[in-house]
């Protein structure tokens, strides 16, 4: 998800959500939404990143806010269940999404910060052309 400055609200990117109820936010994939590779992302994709992010120290605060958070597919709907309703789990749904593939066979030297962007596959509507660092920072 997004936050739409313009409309003020928080907006789909990849799927809509109902975030209505934060003790049961609902979410399906958009129809057209598919990885650079021209593969369909797939509910598979989102819940393998949600447990990799929920059962990992890669990001410690997004960890902890699903800490005691069930997630689970339903008919091609994505619900994540919240035993607290914090407004702050939204940032939860405004992380970026990997695929099953990558993370099924990503390491966890990968994992932890040196992840090569140049030949990964990425969701969203862009292609990575050229990655660069910069040491200095």
């Amino acid at each position: 998800m997004n936050y739409d400055y313009k409309e003020k609200k928080m907006t789909g990117d990849l799927a809509n959500c109902n975030i209505e109820n934060l003790a049961r936010i609902e979410c399906t994939i958009k129809p057209g939404t598919y990885w650079s590779n021209g593969k369909p992302i797939s509910t598979d994709d989102i819940l393998s990143t949600f447990n990799v992010l929920k059962n990992s120290d890669i990001n410690p605060a997004i960890s902890a806010l699903l800490q005691g958070t069930e997630i689970e597919e339903k008919d091609g709907i994505i619900i994540f269940k919240n035993v607290v309703q914090d407004i702050s789990f939204l940032s939860v749904l405004m992380q970026p999404i990997a695929s099953k593939d990558i993370l099924d066979n990503i390491g966890n030297k990968e994992l932890f910060g040196k992840f090569n962007p140049v030949d990964g596959v990425y969701s969203g509507p862009y292609r990575v052309d050229t990655v660069s660092y910069d040491d200095s920072l």
